[in-house]
């Protein structure tokens, strides 16, 4: 039961993590960082892939995130690329 009560607090942290980094990432995309919004959306999109797997709906949202950052710096391939990575995963997992 202890171990179960750990767990439980454990993955309640690791997903505010994940929302405090989300935060940030739009916080400096919208100031105009999109050099550190990048940074902070690839590092969480690979820790959400590790931890749930490319298809989980975080991964998604966080996959778009970058797409849009990509786009508003101006990334326009890479941009393009995310977004029809995210296109693609989005149907595969709605069908």
């Amino acid at each position: 039961e202890l171990q179960i009560m750990k767990q439980n607090a454990n993955e309640k942290s690791k997903k505010e993590q994940i929302g405090l980094q989300d935060n940030l990432g739009r916080m400096l995309r919208e100031s105009g960082n999109f050099e550190g919004a990048e940074f902070y959306f690839k590092d969480l999109l690979e820790e959400i892939e590790r931890m749930y797997g490319k298809d989980h709906a975080l991964a998604l949202s966080c996959l778009n995130q970058l797409a849009v950052t990509l786009q508003k710096a101006n990334h326009v391939e890479e941009a393009l690329q995310c977004h029809r990575d995210c296109l693609q995963r989005r149907r595969r997992v709605l069908g």
